[in-house]
């Protein structure tokens, strides 16, 4: 078959011409997108440069609440934070200094930044070994003059001078690199679409090509379309991974104030047994004691019922019979009130449980009746409201594998939520005057495997937008101030994570509300 040389010379120049438009676009987009690579890494340096910045400053708090934390419990355990943020601080200048070798500015204020970091550093270590030399007093007195110094305030007007100018340089980098990406995409979209011109002009002369570049293009859309979802799909996982990164932090936080708080019972609990245990013993023998005496002294009377004169007023003065009838009573007293003490310390004891950092078996009842008996004063009436009933519907289960500690604070906070409900609903309900405030405790044993808790209250209830959140990390209905929204979450996490249970809340508006919890009778590891 003959062809026409000037089709064939005209298809030639056609191709020439398409080819090198086709290369050039390309190019222009390999170069737009190397540009736009090159402005991503440095803004990952540059992110990088800021999350030192701010690892920097969180080593100084660190080292400060090690001290703190050291001098109030004086336990050189508390000094762990404060030697780890001293040899942190060491190597995050270190990688800071790296960071930002190409920034004459940002060096400047390296250079201006470590004698301060030495000199609080050098003041925190003086108030500890003040502390060892002359006792807490004269290191708290050293501590207070240096809690707020100037070398704190300027470390942080540095490190927040040095963010800021990080932060801006960031924004300009990823500017850079948006803009040198969207060139690359219309640069290959330009590609594409002289591409397909190519393949409509020679689609009669050369099919074969047309159906290559159709399967080409295809595949480039695939491509690019599994790019998009690719970044969506990183794009979500680092907002998850942000999201599940502040609630660690923040149940971190709680978890600290919680071990602290343990510690704290638990030490005060063990101080106050000791006398309490003394005076306690010692009451048996002073009634003994005392019972001997007035035994005497009736003995004495009916042998000498008529003494002298003098010893007639002497006990009218004293007034005998009241005070040997008034005697025994006190004593009784004494040995409630001591009976009473014991009780509460036991309860502190249990409900801190801060000796025990493996599963162990316990009494579910004794947790849930020490929590109750540190909440007392909020479930006793007061002159705003009338007493808050509990009602223990105990079933008969057996101990349970768990967390003591950790379990007794999802108890803790569950009956103040309720109390809080129940407070809330005496307010505002008209008729409240003939409304009985009550906490129902049930316990039960599911099957040969799980215990159930149901904790049942006839407070304000909540209403299903708001139960459908209860258990999500921050979200509170309490004023600000009042609560943190971290209680739930945590509590939900310490019975589904940590135990391997369920816990499930129902509530109806002015009704109230019901939490079960479910677990296991013996953990699986």
């Amino acid at each position: 078959m003959n062809i026409n040389p000037k089709f064939l010379l005209s298809v030639a120049g056609g191709l020439a011409t398409a080819t090198f438009l086709s290369l050039a676009t390309s190019g222009v987009a390999l170069w737009n997108l190397d540009q736009a690579n090159e402005a991503n890494q440095l803004a990952q340096q540059t992110l990088g440069t800021i999350n030192r910045l701010k690892s920097l400053l969180s080593n100084i708090q660190d080292a400060e609440r090690g001290q703190r934390g050291y001098l109030i419990m004086n336990d050189p355990l508390f000094l762990e934070p404060y030697i780890s943020a001293s040899i942190s601080l060491k190597q995050e200048i270190a990688l800071l200094q790296q960071h930002i070798a190409d920034n004459p500015t940002q060096q400047k204020r390296l250079v201006d930044l470590k004698p301060l970091v030495q000199e609080r550093m050098s003041q925190l270590q003086a108030v500890i070994d003040l502390n060892k030399k002359m006792g807490f007093e004269a290191a708290r007195q050293k501590l207070q003059s240096n809690q707020q110094s100037l070398a704190t305030k300027q470390i942080r007007r540095l490190i927040r001078e040095m963010e800021a100018v990080e932060t801006g340089i960031l924004l300009q980098r990823q500017n850079i690199a948006a803009i040198n990406s969207q060139g690359a995409k219309i640069a290959g979209m330009s590609a594409i679409g002289l591409n397909l011109l190519i393949v409509l002009w020679l689609y009669r002369v050369i099919h074969q090509e047309v159906i290559k570049r159709n399967q080409a293009e295809q595949e480039i859309n695939h491509l690019n379309q599994d790019l998009e979802n690719r970044v969506a799909l990183r794009t979500q996982q680092l907002e998850v991974a942000m999201r599940e990164l502040q609630q660690t932090q923040s149940q971190l936080v709680q978890q600290e104030k919680m071990s602290s708080l343990g510690q704290l019972v638990a030490g005060v609990a063990h101080e106050i047994n000791n006398p309490v245990n003394f005076i306690h013993g010692n009451l048996i023998h002073v009634q003994q004691y005392s019972q001997d005496l007035l035994g005497f002294i009736q003995l004495y009377q009916s042998y000498y019922p008529d003494p002298d004169i003098e010893i007639q007023e002497r006990s009218e003065e004293l007034d005998l019979q009241f005070l040997q009838e008034d005697f025994t009573k006190i004593l009784s007293s004494m040995r409630m009130g001591t009976d009473r003490i014991r009780q509460i310390v036991l309860s502190l004891r249990n409900f801190s449980r801060m000796d025990e950092a493996e599963f162990k078996t316990v009494d579910i009842h004794e947790g849930i009746d020490s929590t109750l008996m540190i909440l007392q004063l909020r479930l006793q009436a007061t002159s705003e409201r009338r007493e808050i009933a509990v009602i223990r519907d105990y079933g008969n289960i057996p101990q349970v594998e768990c967390f003591a500690g950790q379990l007794n604070q999802v108890f803790m906070n569950i009956l103040a939520n309720a109390i809080d409900a129940l407070e809330e609903r005496m307010k505002i309900d008209e008729n409240s005057e003939f409304f009985t405030p009550t906490i129902t405790i049930c316990t039960s044993v599911i099957d040969a495997k799980w215990v159930e808790i149901a904790i049942v209250d006839n407070g304000s209830g909540m209403p299903e937008k708001v139960r459908q959140r209860i258990f999500d990390p921050f979200f509170t209905t309490k004023p600000i101030g009042k609560g943190t929204g971290m209680g739930m979450s945590i509590s939900y996490q310490i019975i589904t994570e940590t135990h391997h249970g369920k816990l499930e809340c129902f509530s109806i508006p002015q009704q109230g509300t019901e939490f079960f919890i479910q677990i296991p009778i013996q953990q699986t590891l």
